[in-house]
C-alpha cells in the first residue's frame, strides 16, 4: 500500500510487514512495495489481499501516486519477482535488469542457487545506493565481468578474499546480514584453525554462531569441538558457560593437552565433563582469594581449588565446578563441621557477603537447627550477616506515619522483625516493629518467606532504614535486614 501523507510517500510492505516513511534522499531510491497485477490506475487497498503480487523497489523521486505505479507496473513481472528477493537492494537489481544486457540471467542464477548473500555484500559494501548512476552502472558491470574473489577484494579495500570467504559467505543463513556480521565473517577465515571449522557448519552459520566462533580462542577451534558444539546450536548464547575462565585463559603450555582431551569428545555432555575436570585440574594447588571472612572450628574456608574438589568428592556434590566462579570473586565455600556436616556457600551480591546454599551430603537439606547454628555463626565472624533490601508494605495503615514525625535521618531507629502468628491473609506473614514498638508494617509477600524461616529457627532479625520519604500520599520506607553476632 502507498498513499500521501504530509508530501511524503509513505509505504506498506507486506513483505517486511511494516510501516516505513520514504526517504527524501534524490540519491537514494526507496521502499519495497506489493503492487496489484491489475489496474494501474487504481492504488492497491490495505484491506485487500492482493494475488501475484510482487515488492519491488525503485526511484520514487518526484513521482506522484498513480505515476509511480504506472511505472512500475511497467516493468515485467519476471523480473519484478526476482528483484524481491534483494530487499532494499530491489531498484538496483531493476536498473541493472534494465541496463546491462545479462544482468537479468545473472541475478535469476543468485536467486535459484539462493545466493543471493552475494550481490547484497557487493552493494552493501559499495554503498551502492549513495552512488551516481554511472558509478552504479559500473558496478554492474564488474559484477558480471570481474571474478568474485576480485571484485570483493576490491571492496574490501584491496584486502584479498580467499574462496573460503566466498565459499563461507553463501552459509549465512540470514540471505540479508550486516556490514559487521560479514566483517567478522572475513576475518574470522583468515585464522589458520577457525578458517577450518567455519564449513562444518553445512546447516548455515548465524549471527549467534559466527559471534561465538569469534569469541574462542584459536587453539580450541578444532573441526571435533566445533563439530560437537555445532549439534547443540542452543549452546551458543552460553559459550562462556560451556567453556569457564580457566579454559579459555589456559597458560600455554596446557593447550595442546586440553585440545587433545576436548577432542576425544563425540558429545555435548561428554565435552561439558572434561572441561569441568580440566577447571579443577588447571586450579589444583592455586590458592584462592582471600576468604570473605575468617572461619573458626566450626565454620572452616575452603582455600584452594584442590581443597573444593576434595570438598565435594567427601560430600558428593559439584562445588568443585564453581573453582571459577571463586577465583574471580564471585562466590566462596565453607566446611560446616557441626554435629551435622553441611558445604556453605556465599555470593557476593549487591555489595556485601551473603549465605547462598547451606546443603548436606549429596545436596541434601539441613535440619533448622544446624541451619540456625550456620547463620548464627556467620553474623559472629562477619559482625553481622546482611539478607537484603525491601520496602515495607502498608505502611498508610499502620503507625508508619508517627514513626516519620520521630525520625532522625542521621540517627535512625533500629527496627525489629516480628512473625505474625494472628494474620489471617498470609500465613507468613512478618511484621516490621520499631525499637519504640510502633508497628510499620509488613515485610511484603514477596520477600517474607525467607524471613519467616529466618525467624522461626530463632534468629532475631533486625533491620536499619535506608530511606524514609513520602512519595505523594504513600511513605516509602526502605530497610536493610541483617542478623547481628
Amino acid at each position: 500500500m502507498i498513499y500521501e501523507n504530509n508530501s511524503r510517500i509513505v509505504r506498506k510492505s507486506y513483505l517486511m510487514d511494516e510501516d516505513l516513511a520514504i526517504g527524501t534522499n534524490p540519491l537514494v531510491p526507496q521502499g519495497p512495495i506489493l503492487l496489484e497485477n491489475g489496474d494501474p490506475s487504481g492504488l492497491p487497498r490495505p484491506d485487500v489481499s492482493l494475488p501475484g503480487g510482487v515488492g519491488i523497489q525503485w526511484n520514487f523521486q518526484d513521482h506522484h501516486g498513480h505515476e509511480l505505479i504506472s511505472a512500475l507496473l511497467a516493468k515485467p513481472l519476471r523480473d519484478r519477482r526476482t528483484a524481491a528477493e534483494f530487499v532494499q537492494f530491489q531498484w538496483l537489481i531493476l536498473e541493472g535488469i534494465e541496463t546491462i544486457r545479462g544482468f537479468r540471467e545473472f541475478a535469476e542464477q543468485e536467486v535459484k542457487s539462493k545466493n543471493q548473500v552475494f550481490l547484497y555484500t557487493c552493494f552493501l559494501f559499495a554503498d551502492a545506493e549513495y552512488m551516481e548512476t554511472e558509478s552504479r552502472l559500473k558496478l554492474y558491470e564488474a559484477v558480471l565481468n570481474t571474478k568474485r574473489q576480485e571484485l570483493l577484494s576490491a571492496l574490501f579495500d584491496g584486502k584479498p578474499c580467499s574462496k573460503l570467504f566466498l565459499k563461507v559467505l553463501r552459509l549465512l543463513a540470514d540471505c540479508y546480514p550486516s556490514k559487521d556480521l560479514i566483517s567478522t565473517l572475513k576475518k574470522l577465515t583468515e585464522y589458520p584453525a577457525k578458517s577450518k571449522v567455519l564449513p562444518i557448519a553445512d546447516q548455515g552459520l548465524d549471527t549467534k554462531l559466527v559471534e561465538a566462533v569469534d569469541e574462542l580462542p584459536e587453539w580450541l577451534c578444532t573441526p571435533k569441538i566445533f563439530g560437537v558444539l555445532y549439534k547443540n546450536h542452543d549452546q551458543w548464547n552460553r559459550l562462556s558457560a560451556v567453556f569457564p575462565p580457566a579454559i579459555l585463559q589456559a597458560e600455554p603450555n596446557w593447550h595442546k593437552d586440553i585440545q587433545k582431551s576436548l577432542d576425544s569428545c563425540t558429545s555435548l555432555y561428554e565435552l561439558e565433563l572434561k572441561i569441568s575436570d580440566w577447571t579443577n585440574k588447571l586450579f589444583v594447588n592455586q590458592p584462592f582469594p582471600k576468604p570473605p571472612f575468617p572461619g573458626n572450628h566450626l565454620l572452616v574456608p575452603i582455600q584452594s581449588s584442590n581443597e573444593l574438589y576434595m570438598e565435594g568428592k567427601e560430600m558428593n556434590h559439584c562445588a568443585a565446578g564453581y573453582a571459577g566462579d571463586v577465583n574471580e570473586g564471585k562466590c566462596y565455600f565453607y566446611r560446616w563441621l557441626g554435629s551435622e556436616r553441611a558445604t556453605v556457600q556465599m555470593v557476593f551480591d549487591d555489595g556485601y557477603w551473603k549465605i547462598h546454599e547451606q546443603l548436606g551430603f549429596e545436596n541434601k537439606k539441613l535440619n533448622n537447627k544446624t541451619k540456625g547454628d550456620i547463620h548464627r555463626t556467620c553474623a559472629k565472624l562477619m559482625k553481622q550477616l546482611t539478607y537484603g533490601r525491601t520496602k515495607i508494605a502498608g505502611t498508610a495503615y499502620y503507625e508508619a506515619g508517627l514513626y516519620y514525625k520521630k525520625f532522625d535521618q542521621a540517627n535512625p531507629e533500629e527496627l525489629l522483625l516480628k512473625i505474625d502468628p494472628a494474620n489471617e491473609y498470609d500465613h507468613y506473614a512478618v511484621e516490621v516493629i520499631s525499637s519504640s514498638g510502633l508497628k510499620l508494617g509488613y515485610i511484603p509477600r514477596q520477600d517474607n518467606l525467607e524471613y519467616f524461616a529466618h525467624l522461626s529457627r530463632k534468629l532475631d532479625l533486625k533491620a536499619s532504614v535506608l530511606e524514609c520519604r513520602y512519595l505523594g500520599s504513600w511513605l516509602k520506607i526502605e530497610i536493610e535486614i541483617y542478623l547481628e553476632a
